[in-house]
């Protein structure tokens, strides 16, 4: 079960140089400076938040 995850993880994430299929977004575009966004996800609203040890939370 391990081994299927990390498989299926490293699928998504192409090797450095390499195209990817998936858009890519960068948090700190997000971020704006800031701390915090809010995300409207089909009719449903999230926060994702920069914690202090530079770490980002997801929470609905």
């Amino acid at each position: 079960m391990i081994q299927d995850t990390k498989t299926r993880i490293s699928s998504l994430n192409p090797p450095c140089g390499g195209s990817s299929a998936l858009p890519v977004v960068d948090a700190a575009s997000l971020m704006k400076g800031g701390s915090l966004v809010v995300i409207q996800f089909r009719g449903e609203t999230y926060q994702l938040r920069l914690t202090r040890a530079g770490k980002l939370i997801l929470t609905k």
